[in-house]
């Protein structure tokens, strides 16, 4: 299994590397979409995003063991989703703004190649290490 899962992590770091060459980060590529279909595509992605569910499923089910009772689970998966929800709507405010975006235009390519760096050597790691 750690085979797998780090041969998996370098795959994405090198897909993320490969981005970089076919990726043009400078200039914004602005669409017009109505404020409720950008919605609901947002929150059609995150609710799709089986990462997030593997997350949020992960931690929960180790944070909390078998024997606590419906109730915290229930708030605790609240709390998770309220959590959640902030952060995404603080990324969309922030996202919204023109001088963050001129912010993460100029950061993005030093930040997609320290992540793919980092994505292909800790999988090698996991697959390879004793």
């Amino acid at each position: 299994m750690r085979l797998v899962c780090g041969l998996y992590l370098s795959y994405l770091g090198l897909r993320i590397l490969r981005s970089l060459r076919t990726t043009d980060h400078s200039e914004p590529n602005p669409v017009a979409h109505s404020g409720s279909r950008v919605y609901l595509r947002g929150i059609l992605t995150i609710v799709t995003n089986p990462k997030a569910m593997l997350f949020f499923g992960a931690l929960t089910a180790t944070v909390l063991p078998l024997s606590v009772p419906l109730t915290t689970r229930i708030s605790a998966v609240t709390a998770l989703a309220l959590s959640a929800l902030s952060w995404y709507c603080l990324v969309a405010i922030a996202f919204s703004s023109e001088p963050f975006q001129r912010l993460y235009r100029r950061i993005v390519f030093p930040i997609d190649l320290l992540s793919g760096c980092f994505f292909l050597a800790l999988g090698l790691y996991l697959a390879f290490a004793p």
